[in-house]
Order: structure tokens, then C-alpha cells, then sequence
């Protein structure tokens, strides 16, 4: 049975996600660092972190896949006009999308792959 996470754990939660640092995210999110540390200890907790680093994970990719088509076109018209002011750095641009896109869709075909393998291996 799932539990809901109190409202403080939340807002942990939340400010972990936008701070580069623990004792930052501590301060941002009202909480002392001793307590945060506690929290990043248990597993109720870790499981809510990590959910919500894969929702943020997910909707990152979900762009990611999105910039493809223009990626794609911004190579075709390098292609089409190489002389055009800027040509460089909108081909090395457009070649980082296509590259980290796919890059994406290995690391979700991967999980699936290893999730399917893991559920038959628990049965």
C-alpha cells in the first residue's frame, strides 16, 4: 500500500530537485540538513525521489524526442545552404539533439528490456 508523503517531505523532495546541493535543497525547502539526511535514508522516501526524478527524466526525454523533426531539418537545410551565416553552429546544435535522442530512446529501450527481465526472474 502506497502512503502519501507529508507535505514537508514533499517540498524536500521538490527542492532536491531544483538545488545543486543537499544543504541547499535543506534551506530551500525549510528543513534541516540532519532531517533531510534521515529522510534520504529511508526507503518510502527515496522510492517518492526517485519517482519524481523519472517523471522529470521522462518529460526531458519526452522534449528531446520532440526536437528531433527540427533537428533533422536544420541539417537538411545546412545541407541545402552550407554557407549560411551560423551554419556551423547550428549543424553541431542539430547533431547533439539527434545524437542525445537516440541516446534516450537505447536508455528506455534498455529499461524496459531489463524490467521485463527482472519481472520474469521474481516470479
Amino acid at each position: 500500500m502506497k502512503r502519501t508523503l507529508a507535505p514537508e517531505k514533499i517540498k524536500a523532495i521538490n527542492a532536491l530537485m531544483t538545488n545543486p546541493t543537499q544543504k541547499a535543497a535543506a534551506e530551500a525547502s525549510g528543513t534541516s540538513l540532519r532531517t533531510l539526511e534521515r529522510w534520504l535514508a529511508d526507503p518510502e522516501f527515496q522510492a517518492a525521489l526517485c519517482e519524481a526524478q523519472n517523471q522529470v527524466f521522462k518529460h526531458v526525454g519526452s522534449g528531446l524526442i520532440g526536437l528531433q523533426s527540427k533537428a533533422a531539418e536544420a541539417l537538411n537545410d545546412i545541407l541545402n545552404n552550407p554557407a549560411q551565416p551560423g551554419a556551423s553552429v547550428r549543424e553541431k546544435t542539430a547533431v547533439d539533439i539527434l545524437r542525445l535522442g537516440a541516446d534516450y530512446r537505447i536508455t528506455v529501450l534498455e529499461d524496459a528490456r531489463i524490467r521485463k527481465i527482472e519481472e520474469k526472474a521474481y516470479r
